[in-house]
């Protein structure tokens, strides 16, 4: 096989692959999709004729059927089974997925507002110290000192929200890993909340790395409103300026106050997502100008036109940030850089004129 068969095996792997993806994001398995091809091109079939045509098992064509009729692709007629024509099924298909992205913001959004009705119940609370209730800590020593306390005191769970996750506060925090490895240890249960922006900040993720070692389950959500430590679901520490963490803290022990700050926790703590992959990747000119045009909708050629590469190597970088991600599609690589901010941001002059030849 010569080059230039070479090169274009490749990019029909490409291709097979990015339609394999965009079945998949609707919700169609690999086995279905060979499946529903198969038909389209027979009209229709018995479902044993199906199983050898696609090499699947009796069991797996049968589930296939099933799942595909579900879908509204296909219909079974007097034993046979027929094929929906694809653009009026996947039409129906493509509405319910819609359903649940949209279904999922808004659930987000519920999530949001709830997160800002009880921190504003939270702050208005502060305003209504009681000594028994509501201790003022002052001076950046003190501070560390009581929220080693409450870690060492901790028994069963120890809860963080961080709104901020940098390499800054990672040097501030270290004297608490210590403390954390020691509670852990115990057998104390430890989670935490950071902001999606510690996958965009070294020092950040560093800091969540340093946690996760010690034990501690870390989510991420695209807004943490508060920075608040809880112990046993008893006891809380919350700064009393969020912009100046070190002007003072608020020592908690109001039940209701706290139940508050746990049902934010909570709320968050569903909504969110698991930390994981390796350090992050920074983007380069190239890569951030690459999700400029793919959210404008260009195609991989406009794309590399536009940017004086080959359709390769724009097919290569779209693999390489999708792996960055943890996307197995495009749609996700688009959702995943517009809430990390890679998109969304209008481009200087200069770099965005090519997107006016696509």
């Amino acid at each position: 096989m010569g080059a230039l068969d070479n090169y274009g095996a490749m990019h029909r792997v490409g291709d097979e692959r990015e339609r394999a993806d965009a079945w998949v994001s609707v919700g169609l398995s690999a086995v279905e999709i060979r499946l529903y091809e198969s038909l389209l091109s027979l009209g229709a079939a018995r479902s044993t004729d199906l199983a050898a045509t696609t090499g699947s098992t009796q069991d797996d064509a049968r589930a296939a059927i099933d799942s595909l009729t579900a879908a509204g692709l296909v219909r079974c007629r007097g034993g046979f089974v027929e094929a929906v024509r694809p653009d009026v099924a996947l039409e129906a298909l493509l509405a319910r997925s819609h359903e649940r992205v949209a279904a999922d913001v808004d659930h987000l959004a519920v999530v949001r507002r709830e997160a800002s009705r009880l921190t504003d119940a939270f702050l208005d609370a502060q305003t209504r110290s009681h000594p028994e209730y509501i201790e003022v800590i002052e001076g950046i020593d003190a501070i560390q000192q009581r929220l080693s306390e409450l870690t060492m005191l901790t028994r069963t769970e120890f809860l963080c929200m961080t709104h901020s996750a940098t390499g800054r506060l990672a040097e501030r925090s270290e004297p608490m890993f210590d403390h954390n490895a020691a509670a852990a240890r115990r057998g104390v249960v430890l989670r935490t909340i950071l902001p999606d922006t510690v996958a965009d900040d070294p020092g950040g993720w560093g800091y969540a790395e340093a946690l996760s070692s010690l034990g501690d389950q870390i989510r991420t959500c695209p807004v943490v409103p508060i920075l608040a430590n809880i112990a046993d679901r008893s006891v809380a520490m919350v700064p009393l300026d969020l912009r100046d963490t070190s002007a003072g803290a608020l020592y908690v022990r109001s039940p209701a106050l706290v139940a508050g700050l746990v049902s934010l926790f909570e709320l968050l703590w569903d909504a969110g997502r698991p930390l994981s992959g390796g350090a992050p990747e920074l983007l380069d000119t190239p890569d951030t100008q690459l999700l400029h045009l793919l959210d404008l909708g260009a195609k991989d050629e406009h794309i590399a036109r536009a940017m004086g590469i080959s359709v390769r190597s724009v097919r290569a970088r779209v693999a390489r940030l999708m792996r960055m991600t943890d996307s197995r599609s495009r749609f996700q690589l688009a959702t995943a850089a517009a809430r990390r901010g890679w998109v969304g941001v209008a481009m200087p002059p200069e770099e965005s004129e090519p997107s006016r030849t696509v």
